[in-house]
């Protein structure tokens, strides 16, 4: 993943991986800041791709 999405730090790719993983298989839910902190992330892993 780190080779893929480079436009995010090691520490970001971490804690997306870890908070994708609570998302799916935890019995709590996320936080709105979580959520906000994924859109953001994902906005600009989106942004930086080229079709």
């Amino acid at each position: 993943m780190l080779k893929e999405v480079q436009e995010l730090s090691g520490a970001e790719s971490e804690a997306m991986v870890s908070l994708a993983q609570r998302a799916a298989f935890a019995a709590d839910t996320l936080t709105e800041e979580d959520v906000t902190t994924m859109r953001n992330w994902y906005k600009r892993l989106k942004g930086n791709k080229k079709v």
